[in-house]
Order: C-alpha cells, then structure tokens, then sequence
C-alpha cells in the first residue's frame, strides 16, 4: 500500500511540474544548457551497457537510485568532470561506479557516513537516500575546491524538504536544481544565483 501512496505523490508532482519541462521560461545560458544537455540528454552513452550489466549484478540496496537517476548521475560527473568525488552512502559500490565511468580520471571515494569520509577537498560530492545531505553540504560547501554536489531524497520527509530550502537560500549554493528525487548544487561563483525546479 505504502509503494502506491508513494507512486501517486511522484505522479502528481510531474503533473505539477509540466510547466517546468525542456528549460521553459530558463534564461541563463548556463542552466538552459545543463538541461537540456545532461537533463534531458536521451543519447546512448559508451558506458551505459557496461553500467547496466553491472547494476544487474548488483545487490538490492546498491540499486539505491532508479536506473534513469544513475544514468542522470553518469551524466552530471560527465558535465563537471572532477579530479576528485565522494560518494557518501552505505551501499555506494554501484554509484561510485557510475560517477568513475562518467569522470574516468576521477579519484572516488566512498564513505559510509559523512562523519566518517575522509579529509580531502573533493570537487564533486554525491549523498545517497537516507544520508543526511545537509551534513554533506557543509563539508562541501567549506571548501574552495567544491564545484558541485548532487542530493538524493531532497522530498522524502519534511525535514529533508526543510533542509534542502535551507540549501537553497545559502548563498554559497550558486545555482540549484529541484528535480524532486534528486536536488543539484553548483557552487561557481561566476554564476548568477538561481534556483530552478524541473520536471525530471
């Protein structure tokens, strides 16, 4: 019963979001291009059959990211293409894989918990479901290298909605994108500051 409830909130939520679909009413060069070319991007990539063998072979709670997610994953460590990641999760084998093969010159590193990652100035930071990502940002956002993070589970429960407003309205977080299962920060100071929501 509890996977119907939660399948008619997704459903709803893309039916309120339609209007934020394909970049519509996006006015900066920047993001009009990350949506369109790592959102919305539909092409084949090399890695995807390799990726996907894997996540077959994977445990269950590895798979802890839809498939469409990971991919968007692969994509957005494509876009950044960091020197260095942390994935901090319990499980984070398969997603670890999925950032590497979209950054293969990537030092990754996987972490349990965020108290328990090592000291380092990664440029990309990833936080899986269940993981208090607001702890993760402060670690990202402290240091000069960060360039960007992603966040899983910003609507999984109200605290996790409340943090990600408070991410949001940081003004070390640049440009954010809402894409309802996953939240992306970008912390270029460069940009003008914006937060965009998508339907993704």
């Amino acid at each position: 019963m509890e996977n119907w409830k939660i399948r008619i909130r997704c459903l709803c939520s893309r039916f309120r979001r339609v209007r934020h679909r394909n970049g519509y009413g996006v006015h900066s060069p920047f993001a009009y291009n990350f949506i369109k070319s790592v959102v919305y991007e539909r092409g084949q990539y090399y890695a995807y059959p390799a990726l996907a063998a894997a996540r077959r072979k994977a445990a269950g709670e590895e798979r802890e990211l839809t498939p469409r997610c990971h991919r968007l994953l692969f994509r957005v460590a494509n876009f950044v293409h960091p020197a260095s990641a942390a994935v901090v999760s319990p499980h984070g084998a398969l997603s670890a894989a999925y950032i590497q093969a979209g950054s293969v010159h990537a030092a990754v590193t996987v972490a349990d918990a965020p108290e328990s990652l090592k000291e380092g100035d990664y440029q990309f930071y990833y936080a899986a479901p269940r993981v208090d990502f607001s702890v993760v940002w402060e670690r990202a956002a402290a240091s000069p290298a960060t360039q960007a993070m992603v966040c899983s589970g910003i609507r999984s429960s109200r605290g996790a909605r409340e943090a990600w407003a408070a991410i949001c309205a940081d003004e070390r977080a640049v440009v954010t994108f809402d894409l309802y299962e996953l939240g992306i920060v970008f912390l270029d100071k460069n940009l003008n500051k914006q937060n965009y929501i998508v339907s993704f």
